[in-house]
């Protein structure tokens, strides 16, 4: 009779159902690390294309409240004005 196994026991032969397995993990992988780095660079120029917006947006704003500002000077120069007319 065969004698009992005590511990671990490997052989070393090399499967070719473990090898296409693996090969096979590593071209998924390596194919969801590549569409996984065009995403990020999609997004990447879709943030910049976003910040960019914002900032003529801003500066926009800005103009347009300096715009506002002055109008609203040159209506109290006006009211300022009548006021001493009236008062005169």
């Amino acid at each position: 009779m065969s004698e009992p196994m005590h511990g671990w026991h490997l052989r070393k032969e090399l499967n070719i159902s473990h090898l296409l397995m693996t090969v096979g993990l590593l071209v998924g992988l390596i194919g969801w690390g590549s569409t996984l780095d065009t995403r990020v660079t999609t997004v990447e120029v879709q943030l910049s294309h976003v910040q960019k917006t914002q900032d003529v947006m801003r500066q926009d704003a800005k103009e347009a409240q300096a715009e506002v500002l002055q109008e609203l000077r040159a209506i109290r120069e006006r009211i300022d004005q009548m006021a001493e007319r009236i008062t005169r």
